[in-house]
């Protein structure tokens, strides 16, 4: 992103993925699909420099045992915008690309994690 570089040449930059909203699940047999609300921010120096809004849709296979819902995620798209940006205009369509790596390397494989494991449903009573 040349903007980025531009305004911060060389700085390490961290960034955040958190949920904004519980997801919604739809089940159809072994299959689920989450669509999950998620703010990206990207920081310098603890600071936001630009924050992105993204409509995450994953689906995976599941197993359903004793109330313990298990598997793995096998596909995932989503759609952003881009809600704040201290670096300019940024077109989102220059960083999806940037957007997918962190996506496929970061935050994909740690929803695998939690959920080969699996996820403990609540019981209603």
């Amino acid at each position: 992103i040349p903007e980025f570089y531009t305004a911060y040449p060389d700085a390490a930059i961290t960034y955040s993925v958190v949920n904004t909203r519980y997801p919604r699940a739809e089940f159809d047999h072994d299959n689920i699909i989450l669509d999950m609300p998620v703010e990206l921010s990207v920081q310098v120096a603890g600071a936001d420099v630009l924050t992105l809004a993204l409509s995450l849709t994953v689906e995976g296979n599941m197993q359903h045992n004793n109330n313990v819902l298990s598997g793995q995620v096998t596909s995932a798209t989503h759609t952003s915008s881009i809600k704040s940006s201290q670096i300019g205009n940024i077109n989102v369509d220059d960083i999806e690309g940037v957007i997918d790596d962190i996506l496929n390397n970061t935050v994909l494989p740690k929803i695998n994690a939690v959920i080969v494991k699996g996820v403990t449903l609540p019981i209603d009573q």
